[in-house]
């Protein structure tokens, strides 16, 4: 044992100081080496940390952009909506507000209405009267009164369109248009029992067999005279009482018979009583003046 550790001290001990160095050398060269190496290494890594972080910082840049984008689209794009939101929501108030008004205008009138004694409605007409309801009624019963009562309300002479607005639904669907014709209205006979226009008969039928106009109380002649009763007949037509709503005074009015004869044998009457009345204006003669005459219906009218 002793033999073998002399032998291994001698042979450690005859090593020589260069071949020491020399191992020292390439020991250090190899921890350079490895050195440089990890160096390199720990530099790609460092490198390519930075790249990864420089491309992840840019996308995530690429991404906050495409989300402010996307943001603001999203707001440009709801912001109209918003807008009208508000302007329906808006709307929808005012609306509400003036649903609210109406209504309490209508409770208001109502309320009027429930205490007024002089209550009126839409007839065009300036008296209408009211009826007060009874005492186990809650509701109100208004009155409207007869066309007749209208009539009577009226400021005489009337206009043919105040006529119709008024008086329409009481006059036959004949005179609704020859009142037209008219210039000013005295009378419409509105409690006459009115013969109702027939188109298919002889002069709408308002004729009879011997082509006689058919009179009617109470029913109006060019919407001025009043017939009141009839007077008397002959062979060229028939002679009526009447009132003169214009001039206020009673007459005598001859109407003619509608046919071709009657008439030329009436306009030879009217001219002998014009001449009359140029000779005898003092009325001094005792002799009939005319005082109209005018065409209704087909018949000369003659007003004495």
């Amino acid at each position: 044992m002793n033999g073998v550790g002399l032998s291994h001290k001698s042979r450690i001990s005859k090593h020589s100081p260069d071949s020491r160095t020399a191992s020292f050398g390439t020991t250090r060269h190899m921890l350079n080496l490895s050195s440089v190496s990890s160096i390199k290494k720990h530099e790609s890594s460092l490198v390519g940390g930075l790249r990864n972080l420089n491309s992840s910082m840019h996308s995530q840049d690429m991404g906050n952009y495409k989300l402010g984008s996307g943001m603001q689209r999203n707001q440009e794009r709801r912001l109209p909506l918003i807008v009208t939101d508000k302007f329906s929501v808006n709307s929808s108030i005012t609306s509400s507000n003036n649903s609210t008004l109406k209504l309490n205008e209508s409770i208001h009138r109502i309320h009027l209405l429930s205490h007024d004694e002089d209550v009126r409605t839409a007839w065009p007409s300036p008296k209408v009267s009211a009826r007060t309801p009874s005492s186990n009624s809650q509701s109100s019963f208004i009155h409207v009164t007869e066309p007749t009562h209208i009539w009577d309300s009226l400021q005489i002479p009337i206009s043919p369109a105040t006529a119709l607005k008024l008086f329409a639904s009481s006059l036959t669907s004949y005179e609704q248009s020859e009142i037209l014709e008219y210039n000013q209205i005295y009378w419409l006979g509105l409690k006459a029992k009115k013969f109702r226009a027939d188109m298919g008969a002889p002069n709408y039928g308002f004729d009879d067999d011997r082509s006689d106009y058919k009179l009617v109380q109470g029913d109006h002649i060019a919407y001025r005279y009043e017939i009141l009763q009839l007077l008397g007949k002959g062979s060229f037509g028939q002679v009526c009482k009447c009132y003169d709503h214009k001039k206020g005074d009673y007459v005598a009015v001859k109407i003619i018979r509608n046919q071709r004869r009657f008439h030329r044998q009436g306009k030879v009457e009217v001219r002998v009583l014009k001449h009359i009345i140029d000779h005898d204006y003092d009325d001094q003669g005792n002799m009939i003046h005319m005082l109209n005459y005018f065409q209704f219906r087909n018949h000369l009218v003659i007003a004495t």
